[in-house]
C-alpha cells in the first residue's frame, strides 16, 4: 500500500497552516489597509507657516510617498490637525514628515519637518509633528 495520499495530504495541511499563520499585511500585494491617522502639527517657530504636503517613507525605505493638501496656515504658537490615510505600504511601519512654507520671512524655500516614527499604520493614532526655527 502506498503512502503517497497521506504524504500529499500532510503537505497540503502544512502549506495551509503556514499560509494561515502569515499576517495579512505580508501577503497583500496591493498594499495595506491602513487606518486613518490624525496628524497634529504644532508651530513653535517664530513665523507663520503653510503646511502643503505630507510624506511617508515607502516600505523599501528608499523613497517617499506623498499627499498634497490645500495650504493650511498655522500662526506661530498654534496647532492644526487633519486626518490622512497612508497608502501604498506593504509594511505597517513607516515615518511621516510635513512639507511647509515659511510666511513673512526671508526664507522663501520649502522646508521639511523632522521625521516622526509611525510604528503601525494598522491602528488609528495621533502623530505629533513639531515645527521649529532652523539654524542657518
Amino acid at each position: 500500500m502506498s503512502n503517497r495520499p497521506y504524504v500529499a495530504l500532510l503537505c497540503f495541511i502544512g502549506s495551509l497552516a503556514a499560509v494561515l499563520m502569515i499576517p495579512a499585511w505580508l501577503t497583500a500585494t496591493a498594499g495595506l489597509q491602513c487606518a486613518p491617522q490624525t496628524v497634529q502639527v504644532n508651530n513653535q517657530s517664530s513665523h507663520k507657516v503653510d503646511i502643503i504636503e505630507f510624506q511617508w517613507l515607502n516600505s523599501r525605505g528608499n523613497g517617499w510617498l506623498s499627499e498634497d493638501i490645500s495650504p493650511a496656515p498655522i500662526a506661530r504658537g498654534n496647532s492644526w490637525q487633519t486626518q490622512i490615510l497612508l497608502t501604498d505600504l506593504l509594511n505597517p511601519e513607516t515615518y511621516l514628515k510635513a512639507r511647509y512654507r515659511v510666511l513673512g520671512s526671508q526664507i522663501s524655500d520649502l522646508q521639511f519637518t523632522s521625521q516622526r516614527h509611525v510604528p503601525s499604520c494598522l491602528n488609528a493614532g495621533t502623530i505629533m509633528i513639531l515645527i521649529v526655527d532652523k539654524r542657518r
